[in-house]
């Protein structure tokens, strides 16, 4: 089992126990670039790890103002964290399986806004344990966590697209096929953002 750091604000929160990060030929050394898949603004183009791969994200888009309920993925620097699996999957950031009553809270004006919760709660959220499979593999990253601004999103997950990479809530979601062949990139992702300097006029 994996020992958690103080730093690790998802694993800390979340009842383990939790299983190492498996070597996954999907960390990237570089960031991960997330652009706009140009004629389809609800998928992306997500390049780390030397390849390029089609994704899902928000419906609306990319966003600069996230805001709760947009229904777009923000234009931030983001991190998986942690993850939940169902079955025995492996992944490269400290995971463990799905439990019934993992839940993540996304009610702007709860205390517990952007933050997993035990089942039941009566504050608006998401069960992470869902009927269909796009949970099966699901990561937490880092955005909204430190500090938490309500309101300012929540439940920014890395997790399974629909099968026809139908637009998000805000997610970037890739096909099923990339986790299990562990060639999603685990690496800080720049969505919308180019890192490269901009040249003085």
């Amino acid at each position: 089992m994996v020992r958690i750091g103080k730093k690790d604000v998802i694993a800390r929160e979340c009842r383990g126990p939790w299983r190492r990060a498996a070597a996954s030929g999907g960390a990237p050394k570089r960031p991960v670039l997330v652009r706009m898949r140009p004629g389809a603004p609800h998928q992306a183009l997500v390049s780390g790890g030397g390849r390029t791969l089609i994704a899902a994200i928000g419906q609306t888009g990319i966003s600069t103002l996230k805001r709760e309920g947009d229904r777009a993925t923000p234009r931030a620097r983001i991190r998986p964290l942690a993850g939940f699996v169902r079955g025995r999957r492996a992944i490269g950031v400290p995971h463990r399986g799905t439990q019934r009553d993992d839940g993540w809270c996304d009610e702007a004006s709860s205390s517990l806004y952007n933050s997993w919760v035990k089942l039941p709660i009566g504050q608006s959220h998401e069960r992470l344990m869902r009927d269909d499979p796009l949970y099966d593999t699901v990561l937490v990253t880092d955005h909204n966590q430190c500090p938490r601004v309500r309101g300012a999103g929540s439940a920014i997950f890395i997790h399974v697209a629909r099968p026809l990479l139908t637009g998000t809530f805000g997610c970037i979601a890739f096909p099923d096929s990339a986790f299990r062949h562990r060639i999603v990139p685990l690496g800080d992702y720049l969505v919308g953002i180019d890192p490269r300097p901009k040249r003085p006029r």
